[in-house]
């Protein structure tokens, strides 16, 4: 099916997201694409997700933005064997997808580094699988300024 799973002739997008996702206006984002959205407040979340999900409806992207939330509570070796798994796992159940990572979001507090370090550590980590693409916040042409994100509440 070239349509990749989508009835309306959009190839479909799955956006699993945490909550930084809830002021995107999809339909602006992502125009050529029917996006499926999903509520990850965390890596287990997303990867429970996957699990779950049947390989028959092949989307032609998934995308995560999900990791921010496990800073505070968990260690970084932690947090990036998480994200690879949850990466891993989604490539093999969809080869034929591409599937994009947004790199955990630079804070403005004491877990900042700590986001610089588990997102390079998946840079490495991507480069081995065949269809992952990260999506590098701090080096993004898009913004001349690295976006600084704050605790949601």
């Amino acid at each position: 099916n070239s349509n990749n799973g989508s009835k309306n002739g959009k190839p479909s997008m799955l956006f699993m997201c945490d909550s930084n996702g809830k002021y995107l206006r999809l339909n602006k984002l992502c125009r050529k694409h029917k996006i499926t959205y999903f509520r990850c407040p965390t890596i287990k979340a997303a990867s429970d997700l996957i699990n779950e999900t049947d390989t028959n409806q092949k989307p032609s992207i998934i995308l995560f933005h999900t990791g921010t939330n496990g800073l505070e509570n968990s260690d970084t070796k932690t947090i990036t064997e998480n994200i690879y798994k949850l990466l891993e796992a989604t490539s093999i159940k969809f080869p034929d997808s591409k599937i994009l990572f947004s790199t955990l979001l630079p804070r403005k507090d004491n877990v900042h580094s700590k986001s610089i370090e588990i997102n390079n550590l998946i840079k490495l980590h991507v480069a081995k699988l065949k269809n992952i693409d990260e999506i590098d916040h701090l080096r993004s042409s898009m913004y001349t300024m690295p976006i600084y994100m704050t605790k949601n509440t």
